[in-house]
């Protein structure tokens, strides 16, 4: 098609060169490419384009002055790559027409189309140029010149052109056109251009021309506000300096900006009414830099429950049920306490605490801690607040003791009993193997026995066959591994008190009358008399760290002493208690390389009595090697309605959990996977489909502490609508 339109072009210029040497003019029609240099003249003028014609290889096209080209329906001519210069005179102006005119028909705007000028379009030029009845001229990313201009009777806007244009030129006229002007999209002009057309008014047909990159926001945070609140509104984003207007498109949320912030942060006051809309809201800023509007940017609720604090945060396993304190805000009587979604029995203290009853429980794991209050608005509904971990870890494990002990048996090979006693009941079952180090010298029976959760003896058999010395050996999956010598020996009466003669039993006496005074005495049944503890308070702590440990009970006496079993690498300060008894408090100073693991905190009166714990694991405390660090996470972006796996990077993660802040939309698996050493965490996250978006803090919550809950590049998560992979073409 392309070199049949050029053969067609050179033979009519070759019939037009043979009339104008016999000095007569015709007709040219003319279509298709032009791939070298042209000259349309007045002798072989008029032209008439057929079809249309585009300008390409660099070729230049000239037409001179007093040419008449008429355009045929629906044409147009594009200077694709390379130039046109249309060079007509005041009094000799080239007319670019209608067909219908040629044909002495009626006509109108739009019966050809456009002549198009891109961004390949150099070395053009047009001077004293008439345009009528077509669909005007188009400028993308070239700089024409045009001077003398008549564009008349165009269908819509007399010369468009695009954000990367620059054609300049004066006298220019337009009339009878939708629009007698220059339009302007709205958009950035990111680069260097030039408006220099001088005659027709440049118009912006609609939304803003900023110079420079517009501003934009990326997110706000928070997302989620509540009726009756004052929070401070931090919004991301580009070019933001220079705030001049701010405001949202519904009643009751106004904005106080702050000073400071900067292009790409600002900070406002955000106070909403107590009778503000219930719903979603845009955000409208004006600034230096221009206009700019986040839709739905912040969604008003009713005040809902939140929490911000639990306490214990951690609590054993197996120790009977425990007293949550939890506090927070918006709390009401009918609120309940939720852990992983199930009610517990809520007593309500006031409109910032409630105390619940959390069961006993079996399992060590992490309990999502919650607050559910009846909607007003919706009957039979409830508001849900954030949730906060609270982690149930195994408490020290009961210690393995075998009685009698040494055991000394003669080798009669007869079976005798021996008891296997934990020191403290567990709060799970404990499985046992027994073995003896010489099976020609003993057995043992069972091979192995289970002591259920909350008993503390078990029985097995021992037959001692063949003098000598062999060990018992006790080995656990969950407990210390033991181990006793058994001496197998005729003279077994010394070795053993077990088997001496029976105290207090007269094998020989003489009749009469005696009178004896016996005192029976019985182990502690749980009685206190004076001081009792009940908690402390933080049960956890890192290495390095100086701590104020705090320990709540009943009568403490005032000239109780603290101390630490273990000891290894803590030093214990000066004693505090409170008027009332019911508070003690001691700091604690932590070496950097104090052995990691469970301790027991000791409290004794004045005169070295035990004050005793209600309950004996509350006495446990726990030495970690240090609060968790974020240094990554991955991904950093999620969209709503998908499920990630969150990889976390980081130092002193063990048994950590994460909390998303703000978590609205958002839940996290409560056991995730975490490396030996602590250095990664991993744990799938669902983001509903409905999840606001914007950026969310990630920490990690441990027994020692949280990680920070400043955003940082290395724990900002962006939740977005969706996430478009990036294609290289």
């Amino acid at each position: 098609m392309m070199r049949l339109g050029s053969a067609v072009l050179r033979l009519a210029f070759a019939m037009l060169a043979m009339l104008a040497v016999g000095g007569a003019s015709a007709q040219t029609n003319v279509s298709g490419v032009i791939n070298a240099n042209a000259h349309w003249t007045v002798a072989n003028s008029p032209v008439v384009v057929t079809g249309d014609v585009s300008i390409q290889g660099g070729a230049v096209l000239t037409i001179d002055a007093g040419v008449t080209v008429y355009m045929g329906a629906n044409t147009s001519l594009t200077v694709q790559s390379g130039g046109l210069k249309a060079t007509g005179t005041a009094a000799a102006p080239i007319r670019v027409l209608s067909d219908k005119t040629r044909l002495n028909l009626a006509a109108a705007p739009g019966d050809w189309n456009q002549w198009v000028f891109p961004s390949g379009a150099s070395n053009t030029r047009l001077d004293y140029v008439v345009f009528q009845h077509g669909k005007g001229l188009v400028v993308t990313g070239s700089s024409p010149v045009f001077n003398y201009l008549d564009i008349r009777d165009q269908q819509g806007v007399a010369i468009s052109v695009d954000l990367l244009a620059s054609p300049s030129g004066v006298g220019n006229h337009a009339s009878g056109n939708n629009l007698n002007g220059i339009a302007v999209p709205a958009g950035d002009i990111t680069g260097s251009v030039r408006w220099g057309l001088r005659g027709i008014p440049y118009v912006v047909t609609g939304g803003t021309v900023s110079v420079g990159s517009s501003p934009s926001i990326q997110g706000v945070s928070p997302t989620t506000v509540e009726q009756g609140q004052t929070v401070t509104l931090t919004i991301n984003g580009a070019r933001l300096t220079g705030v001049a207007q701010a405001g949202f498109d519904q009643p009751g949320l106004t904005l106080t900006p702050f000073s400071g912030g900067s292009s790409s942060q600002a900070f406002m006051q955000l106070k909403v009414d107590a009778t503000a809309p219930v719903g979603p809201a845009s955000l409208q800023l004006q600034v230096d830099a221009g206009a700019v509007v986040l839709a739905n940017a912040v969604t008003v609720t009713q005040p809902m429950p939140a929490i911000t604090a639990i306490d214990p945060t951690v609590v054993l396993a197996g120790t009977g049920s425990n007293v949550i304190k939890v506090t927070g805000r918006n709390f009401g009587s009918s609120s309940e306490v939720l852990f992983n979604s199930a009610s517990v029995p809520t007593t309500f203290v006031s409109a910032t605490e409630l105390r619940a009853t959390l069961p006993n429980q079996t399992a060590t794991g992490s309990l999502q801690t919650q607050v559910r209050s009846p909607d007003p608005l919706h009957s039979g509904q409830y508001l849900l607040s954030n949730q906060v971990a609270l982690s149930v870890q195994a408490p020290v494990p009961p210690t393995i003791a075998i009685e009698p002990a040494p055991i000394a048996l003669p080798p009669d090979s007869k079976a005798r009993d021996i008891t296997i006693r934990l020191s403290k009941a567990d709060y799970r079952d404990n499985t046992l193997n027994f073995a003896i180090s010489d099976t020609s010298k003993a057995t043992v029976s069972p091979a192995s026995l289970v002591v259920p959760a909350g008993q503390t003896t078990a029985k097995i058999t021992i037959v001692p066959k063949v003098t000598g010395t062999v060990s018992l050996s006790v080995t656990s999956p969950t407990l210390a591994s033991v181990s006793v010598p058994l001496f197998i020996t005729a003279d077994f009466r010394g070795a053993n008190t077990s088997f001496a003669a029976p105290v207090g039993v007269v094998v020989q006496t003489t009749p009469g009358t005696e009178t004896r005074q016996v005192t029976v005495a019985n182990s502690t049944v749980g009685v206190a008399i004076g001081g009792v503890l009940t908690g402390v308070s933080p049960a956890a702590w890192a290495i390095g760290s100086n701590p104020t440990v705090t320990i709540s009970g009943a009568a403490t006496p005032a000239n109780a002493q603290v101390s630490v079993v273990p000891s290894t690498g803590i030093s214990v300060g000066a004693v505090t208690v409170s008027g009332d008894g019911t508070q003690l408090q001691v700091p604690l100073t932590t070496a950097p390389d104090a052995p990691v693991g469970m301790r027991r905190l000791v409290v004794r009166d004045g005169a070295g009595k035990d004050v005793i714990f209600a309950n004996p694991q509350r006495s446990a405390v726990q030495l970690m090697t240090g609060l968790p660090a974020i240094d990554s996470i991955d991904p950093i972006v999620a969209a709503r309605g998908t499920r990630v796996t969150l990889l976390v990077r980081g130092r002193y993660l063990q048994q950590g959990t994460v909390r998303v802040v703000p978590d609205t939309g958002v839940a996290v698996d409560i056991s995730p996977q975490v490396s030996s050493d602590g250095t990664t965490l991993t744990a799938v996250m669902d983001v509903a489909a409905d999840a606001p978006t914007g950026n969310r803090v990630i920490q990690i919550v441990t027994p020692a502490g949280a990680s920070t809950a400043t955003a940082l590049a290395s724990n900002t998560l962006s939740l977005v609508t969706s996430v478009r992979q990036a294609v290289t073409p």
